[in-house]
This record gives structure tokens, C-alpha cells and sequence, in this order.
């Protein structure tokens, strides 16, 4: 991969699903689809079998809001290609956190997500 950078966000893309799936989460990396992405990843929950679509970033910087609005528009990408309501579908970021293993990294979400989720349960 030519692209440092899009290469150090694949390797932590790939990482997160690996470790999803090594706490016995289905989990897998999305198809890049060009300007009409739909995140990086998704994780299914275990009990309510909830999908998540969820944004990889690991960036010397952190952009918070940056990484809000371009999850949320690649949540709507992804339901919108398989036709799922995306109040239904949670976005999140998750972000590296730098010299950590990726299980201390930091999952990013809007209020309004965590609350649909805590509805769930």
C-alpha cells in the first residue's frame, strides 16, 4: 500500500476485528466503496444481535467531531445499501489509543447513540 497513513488505518481497522472477534463478537471489515464508504468495520452484539458500523481512526491528532460526522454518514451508507433503518444501526469511532493495546482504545459516540442502545437492553 502506497499511502502510509491509509495503511496504518488499515492495520488498526484489522486489528479491532480481530479483537471483536477474539471476545467471541461476529465482526468484519467493510468493502471500501469509494466516495459512497460505509465505515471501516462492523460488530454484531451478542445478545441483541445489534449491528454497529464503526469508524477506525488511528491519528496523531484526534478530531472528534470530524470523526462523529463521518460515521454517521457512513452508518447511513451502510443501511442505506442493505435497506435497514439506521436509527437501528449505531455509529461509532473507534480510536487508537497510542501505545496501548487496541482493547484500551476509545469508542466514540454521540449521546443520542448510547441512549438507543441502553433502550435495547
Amino acid at each position: 500500500m502506497a499511502n502510509p497513513a491509509k495503511r496504518i488505518g488499515t492495520e488498526w481497522a484489522n486489528r479491532c476485528v480481530d479483537y471483536f472477534r477474539d471476545q467471541g463478537l461476529r465482526s468484519d471489515a467493510i468493502p471500501q466503496h469509494g466516495t459512497r464508504d460505509e465505515g471501516d468495520l462492523w460488530v454484531q452484539g451478542r445478545t441483541t444481535g445489534c449491528e454497529v458500523v464503526v469508524e477506525a481512526k488511528a491519528e496523531k491528532r484526534i478530531d472528534l467531531s470530524r470523526y462523529m460526522e463521518e460515521a454517521a454518514k457512513e452508518r447511513d451508507a451502510y443501511c442505506n445499501a442493505r435497506r435497514i433503518d439506521p436509527d437501528l444501526v449505531p455509529a461509532v469511532a473507534l480510536v487508537k489509543r497510542r501505545s496501548h493495546h487496541v482493547g484500551r482504545g476509545y469508542i466514540v459516540m454521540e449521546l443520542r447513540e448510547f441512549t438507543n442502545i441502553l433502550r435495547r437492553f
